[in-house]
C-alpha cells in the first residue's frame, strides 16, 4: 500500500462518529465558480453535490476501463460478480 493511502487511511480513523451528528442540517459553503460560493445543508450537499460527483467519476472510470479492454459492468460495480 502506498504511503499517501496509508496517511489518509490513518487520518479517516481519527474521525469518531459524534462528530458527525446533525451534520445533515449544517451549512455546507463550498466554491461554485471563480467568484462565487453556495451554501447548502449537509444532507442537500451530500445529494446534489457529493453523490452525483462520485458516480460521474466511477462512471468515467468504468468507460476508460472498457475503453482499454477490461471487461466490466453493472455487477462489478455493485460487488455481485
Amino acid at each position: 500500500m502506498g504511503q499517501r493511502l496509508a496517511n489518509t487511511i490513518a487520518y479517516l480513523k481519527t474521525f469518531k462518529p459524534e462528530q458527525f451528528e446533525g451534520a445533515d442540517a449544517k451549512d455546507v459553503t463550498f466554491p461554485s465558480g471563480p467568484n462565487t460560493n453556495l451554501t447548502l445543508k449537509g444532507q442537500e450537499f451530500i445529494n446534489r453535490v457529493s453523490f452525483p460527483n462520485f458516480y460521474f467519476h466511477a462512471r468515467s472510470r468504468t468507460a476508460c476501463w472498457r475503453h482499454n479492454g477490461v471487461e466490466v459492468g453493472k455487477r462489478d460495480f455493485l460487488g455481485v460478480a
